[in-house]
Order: structure tokens, then C-alpha cells, then sequence
């Protein structure tokens, strides 16, 4: 077969080689880390994300969601003082905000500019009726595999806690075979089988400030951090007992009114936390359980 017949041909198969390219295919082991500190004289925890999309994947993220769902029985926080720099995100924060009153933990999120990008192709910070706070990425300025984004901001009076996340893919209509892309609810599906569920940390409510019971939250906490693989490597065990072991140990100070003793098992802890990151304690178990236990002190008084 001649060149010329050849290039007819393809012209004769183009429509079908199209039709036949692979859909799109799902994110998987996205990882979303977390840096917290917090500001004592204002209570406000600043939340700082890098989120990885590993180079195994074949799918760009353009969005990522976390959780700010109110959990049961947590208490109230204001949202005074914190406001998402955003118009829209604003907007969207407020909607839910007159539709979902006191089902959510009041969040404020910023706009990610990496330089030197205009503020143009800025991932920009909303809101979503399933309550939850995320960016999304300008059309070009997607996330793609083997790449990590940093600096994604989130503040809130709400305290560390293990929450889920979600990262998605942009589906193009225009790359879809014709009878999915005319189909909205195959188009749904396609679009929820892309994305990836995973775990976090996030502002979260436990169910009250004073001491006993946000060591309790914090255990929990603990227990959620080792279920989720972020306490891990040979010896976890052991480590997990020691860590009970001086919690434990500060609630029976707690009830027992010893305030000093419960602030040195405090700081008994943090000290094995910080001997551990890196090691056996990734960065999200590390500022989940810190800034916790650090939280308590500063409620503990002399």
C-alpha cells in the first residue's frame, strides 16, 4: 500500500480511532499532607496542605474537597474574624452557612497563587452543600502526575482531627465517546468512579474544651491516626502503648485535680511525638496529635 492510500484510509478511520480512545482513568493514592500551628490569642488553627498526585497515576486533580461536617454531638464554633479572601468563596461560605446553620465547622479558605503565575490562574478556595471546603485549579493549571502543589490554606477555631478528603479529575465532554458525553447519568458515574477518597486533617468539633473531655477527643484522635496508617513501621505496637500509657496518665491527674502532673505527661508526649516524626509518625499524625496535646496545656491551668 502506497503512501497516498494509507493517508486515505486514516482519513476513512480517523472517526473510529477516536471513538476507541481509552476513557479516563481514576486517581489513586493521592496523599494530602497537613502542617497546623495555632495562635493562642485568638484560638484560630491555621492549616497548611501539600497534596501529591504520584507519578503512577494516568489523570491530572483539578479539585480537592475536605470535610468540615459538624460531628455529632460537637460543640459550636464562631467564625468571627475569618474570612475566606475570595468574592465567590465568600458567596459560597455564606449559602451554606444560611442553609446549613451550625451543621459545619466555620472555616475561612485562601486563594494559592504560585509565582510568578498571575492571580488569574490562582486555585481558587469554595464551599459545597455536602459541607465541605476545597480549590479548584484554572483550566491549564491542573495538578498532573507526578507532581506536588503546596501552600493550600485553611483557618478555623475548630481543632485538628482525621477527616476524609476527595481529589477529582476535570472530565472533557469533547474526549468522550459520544454515547457517554450525551448521557448525563453516565456521565455522573464516569465522573464519580475518577475520584479518590482519602483521609486528612481538618478542622473538626469535639464535644467540649475543657480538659477531660478533649483528651478524650485527642485519644480518639490517636486511635484514628494508627487505624488510617499514619503511626506505622516495625515496633508500632510498642509505641502506641507508650503513647496511651501518658495520656492515661494525664486523664487520672486531670481527675484528680494534679495540674502540673497532667502538663508534664503532656509534655512527655509531645517529647516522644517529636522523637517519632518522621520515623514512625508521619507529618499528619505528627500536627494532629501536637497541636492537640498542646491545646490542652494551654486549657490547664496552674
Amino acid at each position: 500500500m502506497n503512501s497516498l492510500n494509507k493517508f486515505y484510509w486514516l482519513l476513512l478511520l480517523s472517526p473510529y480511532i477516536i471513538m476507541a480512545q481509552p476513557l479516563p482513568q481514576p486517581l489513586r493514592y493521592v496523599i494530602i499532607e497537613s502542617a497546623v500551628n495555632l495562635d493562642k490569642a485568638t484560638n484560630v488553627f491555621t492549616y497548611i496542605y501539600i497534596v501529591a498526585n504520584p507519578s503512577s497515576n494516568a489523570n491530572h486533580i483539578s479539585h480537592f474537597d475536605i470535610d468540615i461536617k459538624k460531628q455529632s454531638g460537637g460543640i459550636d464554633f464562631s467564625d468571627e474574624g475569618l474570612v475566606t479572601d475570595t468574592r465567590s468563596g465568600r458567596r459560597m461560605y455564606e449559602d451554606i452557612k444560611k442553609e446549613f446553620p451550625g451543621q459545619f465547622v466555620p472555616t475561612a479558605a485562601f486563594r494559592l497563587n504560585i509565582p510568578p503565575l498571575p492571580r488569574s490562574q490562582d486555585w481558587l478556595p469554595g464551599f459545597g452543600v455536602k459541607l465541605i471546603v476545597g480549590w479548584g485549579s484554572r483550566e491549564g493549571r491542573e495538578m498532573q502526575p507526578g507532581q506536588s502543589v503546596s501552600g493550600f490554606k485553611l483557618q478555623s477555631r475548630g481543632l485538628p482531627g482525621v477527616r476524609n478528603f476527595d481529589a477529582r479529575p476535570y472530565v472533557d465532554l469533547n474526549q468522550l465517546p459520544e454515547e457517554i458525553a450525551t448521557d448525563g447519568d453516565r456521565v455522573f458515574q464516569l465522573e464519580q468512579s475518577l475520584v479518590f477518597h482519602g483521609k486528612t486533617v481538618g478542622p473538626s468539633a469535639p464535644k467540649g474544651l475543657d480538659p477531660a473531655s478533649l483528651l478524650d477527643y485527642l485519644i480518639d484522635q490517636k486511635h484514628q491516626a494508627k487505624e488510617v496508617g499514619w503511626i506505622s513501621g516495625s515496633g508500632v505496637e510498642g509505641i502506641e502503648k507508650s503513647l496511651d500509657a501518658k495520656l492515661e496518665a494525664t486523664k487520672d491527674a486531670v481527675s484528680r485535680g494534679q495540674t502540673n502532673a497532667a502538663r508534664n505527661q503532656l509534655s512527655a508526649f509531645i517529647n516522644e511525638l517529636n522523637a517519632l516524626w518522621g520515623k514512625k509518625l508521619n507529618d499528619n499524625a505528627y500536627f494532629l496529635l501536637k497541636v492537640n496535646a498542646e491545646f490542652i496545656i494551654s486549657k490547664l491551668r496552674p
